[in-house]
């Protein structure tokens, strides 16, 4: 197998710029890439001492002259299916590199089109989006053999030079591929986006405050996208970037899926009130505000508490479960211990619910009445933003797959 330093200067001779990515994570290494993928080269010198000073580090490659359809098929997501249902409409693609991702997904290559793509996630067919991203432009992908906790990419047909990718056709860029628009709207008139409103985004974003677990860091990082996308109006192409360098500020980061919402919602559902645009007046700085310019609108508010009418028998107070309660010698104990033991961020009341949920599920299997019913526990285990949910969900995943009942665990979780 070659190694990762081979592969990177293979990629760069055949025209891909490459850049360090975390080992075993998608997220640009910072000692070699501070811009993300902008600090992508074809510079052979540079690739050699990157990766013999940092050897496992994972390979991306900036889409600068490539276009990717990312078929995502994890977390609910259904890229594979969605593929298949457009090209029955839309006619086959030219083939291609196609390389699978670890999580069962696809990256097919294509020749970047002269038309203004942009890269958007979850790219929308018939009003609906799907399980396809584009990567395109100022957007990057991991190639093998990158690897991931879940597994390795790896290249079902291999990479070509950059020159010889096949172009996508023109029925797929009408129809589905995103183009890039600037809406005007009263009062601002949005022209391209310069690299001095993106440079003035990336200093503004720079001096706003980290999202910490635990202390609103879901508004917080909403407002961060607000200000990119809404405020400087930047597209995904040129916001994506600024938004995962201060996502690794955040503690913990937010996963890329959970990321990638916060920047939809902020494009789709901007704060009401504002212009699109208004931070893009002037020679704007934090340190020196634009006086005709109000952006409190672009910080989530706290919604007004509705006005209910508490029956009598409602309590006044609401108490946490004493963790004494969570005491379940056996079974239940080891998995929370086990559960507490590696979570990053520990919680024993979800460690408890996940623990719960496995042993009701392992039990209630083997009961069913005649007509074929089994029963069924539900709990709901609620923490906020970044207190680790996703911990006891794995831990049961990977139980339930080491018996054979992979198929009975739930692909997803929600949070909101």
């Amino acid at each position: 197998m070659m190694s990762f330093l081979d592969c990177a200067l293979q990629l760069a001779e055949l025209g891909y710029p490459v850049f360090q990515c975390v080992p075993g994570g998608k997220l640009p290494f910072r000692g070699t890439a501070p811009n993300g993928c902008d600090s992508a080269t074809l510079d052979p010198k540079k690739i050699r001492k990157w990766w013999r000073k940092t050897p496992d580090c994972n390979i991306g490659i900036k889409c600068s002259r490539s276009l990717i359809l990312d078929l995502d098929d994890k977390d609910g997501r259904q890229g594979t299916r969605d593929f298949t249902e457009i090209r029955r409409e839309l006619g086959p693609l030219p083939e291609g590199p196609m390389a699978e991702t670890p999580g069962g997904g696809w990256h097919l290559y294509f020749a970047r089109p002269a038309d203004d793509i942009v890269g958007k996630v979850g790219a929308l067919w018939n009003g609906e989006p799907t399980g396809i991203d584009i990567r395109v432009g100022s957007q990057y992908v991991l190639v093998p053999p990158s690897a991931r906790e879940t597994g390795v990419y790896a290249w079902h047909k291999p990479a070509v030079h950059v020159d010889e990718l096949p172009p996508i056709p023109q029925p797929w860029i009408d129809r589905f591929l995103p183009k890039r628009v600037a809406p005007a709207r009263s009062g601002i008139v949005l022209g391209p986006t310069d690299n001095e409103i993106i440079d003035r985004c990336i200093k503004y974003v720079d001096t706003m405050e980290p999202a910490i677990s635990g202390q609103r860091g879901h508004p917080q990082t909403l407002k961060v996208a607000n200000v990119i996308f809404h405020g400087f109006a930047l597209d995904e192409a040129d916001g994506w970037p600024i938004l995962m360098a201060y996502n690794e500020r955040c503690r913990p980061p937010w996963s890329l899926r959970d990321l990638a919402h916060k920047m939809n919602e902020a494009i789709e559902h901007p704060p009401p009130g504002t212009e699109r645009g208004a931070l893009r007046i002037g020679n704007l700085t934090r340190t020196e505000p634009h006086p005709d310019i109000d952006i409190s609108g672009l910080i989530p508010q706290p919604r007004a508490p509705a006005i209910q009418t508490e029956p009598e028998f409602a309590p006044r107070t609401l108490q946490p479960i004493p963790e004494s309660f969570l005491h379940v010698p056996g079974y239940v104990e080891q998995v929370m211990e086990h559960c507490l033991r590696t979570a990053p961020y520990p919680s024993p009341h979800l460690a408890f619910c996940g623990a719960m949920a496995l042993q009701s599920f392992l039990c209630s299997r083997k009961i069913t009445e005649e007509g074929g019913v089994r029963p069924n526990l539900y709990l709901l285990a609620v923490g906020g933003s970044g207190h680790g949910k996703g911990c006891p969900r794995k831990i049961n995943s990977y139980i339930l797959q080491s018996i054979g009942l992979g198929d009975s665990a739930g692909n997803q979780i929600s949070s909101g």
